[in-house]
């Protein structure tokens, strides 16, 4: 049986932080070159027709291409369209 400690649990002497266990908090979906879904968004940082930076975090994933625009934002995902030639990520 584990032994509750301070944010997280004991066992075996291992001791692992909740946070560790979690999923990371963000999620691409690509449909072809010309869409991609990203699950987990904070907000747009920059966006033009060549280039969508979004702030995931503490992080950002750069989308780059060719007539980018953004299909879909919610509170936690934004959808990019357009012809997409590579996707970054800065963390």
């Amino acid at each position: 049986m584990a032994e509750k400690q301070e944010g997280g649990f004991l066992r075996n002497g291992l001791f692992s932080r909740i946070e560790e266990l979690k999923p990371s908090s963000v999620f691409l979906e690509m449909k072809g070159n010309t869409e991609v879904t990203i699950e987990g968004c904070k907000g747009i940082l920059e966006y033009d027709s060549l280039l969508i930076r979004v702030s995931v975090g503490g992080a950002a994933i750069t989308v780059n291409g060719r007539g980018l625009c953004i299909k879909c934002l919610s509170l936690s995902s934004v959808v990019i369209c357009g012809v997409i030639t590579s996707i970054e990520y800065e963390g």
